[in-house]
């Protein structure tokens, strides 16, 4: 599916799953219309428990920096309503849907199958694998690929890195279709 118009999502957690206590800590996302960015939030989100070292390492998110921030379940709802979320069927990329996805629905109250069906979900992780599938597919291995410069492992950073690797997968699967 190639789409002009979208909401580009990704989180920081803790840790890989929330089923083991592991906590989203930032959440950021983005609108595109037609290729270009119309609008963008991030924001830190303040963990019932304290950020693991090794997290800080990889990410740079700390206990004080979460201080006074909001919690998961907040922060996410605001997110939802800044960009018309609820029960809208919009087109959301992700780069890794699954995990983004259920840390997300674990911390909402709302049912997002009404507005997050399979349809209106791109991953770009999948459609690496399925362009690529001789290739790594983590991002930092697609930007390298692309030609992408981005500034660490932040949300709103790998938002601005998931949009750009998107539009050179879209541009790829156009021409494969001009080609057939």
């Amino acid at each position: 599916m190639i789409v002009e118009n979208y909401i580009c999502i990704d989180i920081e957690t803790t840790g890989l799953s929330y089923r083991n206590g592991h906590e989203i800590i930032e959440i950021a996302g983005a609108e595109v219309k037609n290729g270009v960015i119309s609008e963008s939030y991030s924001t830190l989100v303040k963990p019932e428990n304290d950020i693991p070292e090794i997290i800080t390492n990889i990410i740079g998110i700390d206990n004080n920096m979460v201080k006074g921030q909001p919690c998961a379940s907040s922060a996410i709802n605001k997110f939802l309503n800044i960009f018309d979320l609820i029960d809208k069927k919009k087109n959301i990329i992700f780069h890794n849907a699954n995990f983004d996805y259920n840390f997300i629905l674990y911390y909402t109250h709302y049912n997002f199958q009404s507005c997050w069906e399979p349809h209106n979900v791109i991953c770009t992780l999948k459609l690496a694998k399925d362009l690529y599938p001789n290739e790594s597919h983590k991002l930092d291995d697609l930007k390298k690929k692309f030609g992408i410069k981005s500034k660490g492992h932040r949300a709103l950073n790998d938002v601005l890195s998931t949009i750009k690797v998107y539009e050179h997968m879209k541009e790829e699967m156009e021409a494969r279709i001009l080609k057939v």
